[in-house]
């Protein structure tokens, strides 16, 4: 989770260097399908520790109305959701970004170097919201 200055209001003004997720920057990815396996994401140039890998998008919506639809979806279909918390979660099954094919790594390279053909992954899970934030500039 990132947390930006909101453009206007910091005393930086144009300076600023926190508010890379409103001005749309972010580093070349891909997505790759792999055999039968699925879908993976993968930096396409170098990408430092300090930086924001990508934005992690689709629609907000209620827990209930995602218990619902994943009981339907169970086994059939890879579908991409992100807990923003108690009682919400982003659903990026129809839209969203890159983001929502990153994968799962107890080991992951969010919060390292990511070096350019790498895969791009981040820990799942409650305790990755601790793990795997970036802090703000």
């Amino acid at each position: 989770m990132q947390i930006e200055c909101v453009a206007g209001n910091c005393s930086s003004g144009t300076k600023c260097s926190n508010q890379c997720m409103q001005d749309g920057t972010s580093p070349a990815l891909t997505v790759k399908k792999l055999l039968d396996i699925g879908m993976f994401l993968f930096a396409v140039e170098d990408i430092m520790t300090s930086s924001v890998v990508c934005k992690y998008t689709g629609d907000v919506i209620s827990g209930r109305e995602y218990r619902r639809w994943t009981k339907e979806l169970l086994g059939t279909a890879n579908y991409y959701e992100m807990d923003v918390g108690k009682t919400e979660v982003i659903d990026a099954r129809h839209h969203g970004s890159l983001a929502r094919f990153a994968n799962h790594s107890c080991r992951p390279n969010c919060v390292v170097d990511i070096h350019a053909g790498e895969e791009v992954t981040f820990k799942y899970g409650a305790d990755s919201k601790r793990l795997d934030v970036r802090p703000a500039h």
